[in-house]
C-alpha cells in the first residue's frame, strides 16, 4: 500500500524557525517583523542534497517572489512544472503548493510574505483588474540580464533598509517605500509583457472593482465549500445579476468561471500533490459524491481524475 503524501502548510513563522532566518547560520537571510522574509543572494544549494526540504508538496501561506540569478531548478506549482533558469522570476500566489523536483541553484534572491489588507506588499491594483486573469495565472517571468540585474539590485536595498537600526525615526517607512517601488517595479515588467500603457478606462468604476477584489478574497476562503453565486453576492450584499456584471466587465471571465477555475486548480493540486483518494477529494471540495465530482472535473479538463492522476503523479 503506497504511504499517503500530505500537503504541509507552511507560514511565515514556520519558515524563519526552520531556515534560522536572520541568525548566523544563514546570514544570507532576514526578517521584518513576522510578515516578511527577504534573502539577497544566498548560498548555492542542490535539491537533491536536502530531500526532507525540498522533496514533498508545501502549502505556503504567503506570497513569493523567487529570482534565479544563476543556475536553474525544476518545480512543480500547484498542477504545474516549471522550469526556473538563469534570469527568471518565480511568482507564488499564496495557498499554492510548492514542490522542488531537482536542479541546483548559484545563486538566487527571494521575498516571502503574508497577504493581508495592511500586508508589506499589499498594493492598490485596480489599474490591472481587467487584467486579473493574466496576472492570477502568472507563475515565471524571464528577464533580461539587466532587468534581472536591476530586480535583484532592489531586493538587496530591501535587506539593507530592514537590517538598519530599527530605532531610526523612519526606519519602517524606508522598508516599506523599498517595498513598494519593488513591487511597483515587477508590475511595470508584468504589463510591459501585456503591452499595457495608462489608460483612464483602466482608473474607472472605482466602487465596482472594489467588489472585484472583495468577491475574489471570499472566493479565495469559500470555494472548497461553496460554489453558488449567492452565496457571494449575499456576503458582498449585492445582487447576484450585478455581482455577474461587474465581475464579467472587470475581469472578462463570469463568476462560474472564476468559482470552477478555482474548484479545478485545486482538485488538480490535490490529485497530483497528494495520495489522497478521489472520494476524499471529493468530500474535501463539498461534491455531493464521486460519481458528481468526476464528471464535473471531466467537463472542465476534458480528463477523468485517476486519468489526470496517472498522467501527474
Amino acid at each position: 500500500m503506497q504511504e499517503a503524501v500530505k500537503i504541509e502548510e507552511m507560514g511565515i513563522e514556520d519558515l524563519i524557525e526552520r531556515y534560522h532566518i536572520g541568525e548566523a547560520e544563514n546570514p544570507y537571510g532576514v526578517s521584518y517583523g513576522e510578515g516578511m522574509v527577504v534573502s539577497h543572494n544566498y548560498i548555492p544549494i542542490n535539491i537533491k542534497e536536502k530531500p526532507e526540504v525540498f522533496n514533498h508538496p508545501i502549502r505556503t501561506k504567503f506570497s513569493i517572489l523567487f529570482l534565479c540569478t544563476k543556475g536553474n531548478i525544476t518545480v512543480r506549482c500547484n498542477s504545474n512544472e516549471c522550469r526556473i533558469q538563469t534570469n527568471t522570476l518565480f511568482v507564488c500566489k499564496p495557498g499554492s503548493v510548492v514542490q522542488f523536483i531537482d536542479g541546483s541553484l548559484d545563486q538566487a534572491s527571494v521575498i516571502c510574505s503574508i497577504d493581508k489588507p495592511d500586508g508589506h506588499i499589499s498594493l492598490s491594483l485596480q489599474k490591472l483588474l481587467p487584467h486579473y486573469a493574466e496576472l492570477e495565472a502568472l507563475t515565471l517571468l524571464k528577464l533580461s540580464a539587466h532587468e534581472s540585474k536591476k530586480v535583484n539590485n532592489m531586493i538587496g536595498y530591501l535587506c539593507d533598509a530592514i537590517k538598519a537600526d530599527h530605532d531610526l525615526l523612519f526606519y519602517h517607512e524606508a522598508v516599506k517605500s523599498q517595498v513598494s517601488a519593488l513591487m511597483f517595479h515587477f508590475l511595470n515588467i508584468f504589463c510591459s509583457g501585456l503591452n499595457l500603457k495608462k489608460s483612464t478606462q483602466h482608473t474607472a468604476h472605482y466602487r465596482q472593482q472594489d467588489y472585484v477584489r472583495q468577491f475574489m478574497s471570499l472566493l479565495s476562503l469559500h470555494f472548497r465549500e461553496q460554489r453558488r453565486v449567492t452565496f457571494y453576492s449575499e456576503q458582498m450584499h449585492i445582487t447576484p445579476k450585478y455581482l455577474g456584471t461587474i465581475v464579467t466587465q472587470q475581469t472578462g471571465r463570469t463568476v462560474s468561471d472564476w468559482i470552477d477555475h478555482f474548484v479545478v486548480s485545486e482538485a488538480k493540486v490535490l490529485l497530483g500533490s497528494s495520495s489522497l483518494t478521489i472520494q476524499e477529494i471529493t468530500y474535501k471540495l463539498n461534491f455531493p459524491n464521486q460519481s458528481f465530482f468526476c464528471k464535473y472535473f471531466k467537463a472542465h479538463t476534458g480528463m477523468t481524475p485517476s486519468g489526470f492522476r496517472a498522467h501527474h503523479q
